[in-house]
């Protein structure tokens, strides 16, 4: 991606084949994905130091990047009995009784079925 020869700031998002994030940010797990600043210099990617969140900030990242590395690790793994927790576990689910958000899971399973992984949605019909 070239976006100017004078290396103007942009922002990169590896979709697809994220790149680990190696040392752009401090706190995080070097090998997660994470979308952080990176100049275009000779059609070169250059990632900038963002360095460290505010505590609280980065409390909240920690967390969310670790849900999304088990649930990676669960789908790598057919481990569909570990998703359920994991959605309760959100931020926007977790003050729901269990019953609600089991509920609202196999909703969203069933509605999105066509791309998932035929195991995962069998498990939720």
């Amino acid at each position: 991606m070239k976006h100017s020869e004078y290396g103007s700031p942009v922002k990169i998002a590896y979709i697809g084949g994220r790149s680990p994030d190696r040392g752009q940010m401090e706190g995080p797990d070097p090998d997660a994905s994470a979308e952080t600043d990176a100049a275009s210099l000779q059609e070169k990617i250059i990632p900038i130091k963002a360095g460290r969140l505010p505590q609280e900030l980065e409390k909240i990242v920690l967390d969310h990047s670790g849900r999304q590395t088990r649930l990676l690790t669960a789908l790598a793994n057919a481990n569909h009995d570990s998703l359920v927790p994991l959605f309760c576990a959100d931020p926007l689910v977790r003050d729901l009784t269990e019953r609600d958000a089991y509920a609202m899971f196999q909703e969203m399973i069933s509605s999105t079925a066509h791309p998932l992984p035929s195991g995962l949605a069998a498990e939720a019909a």
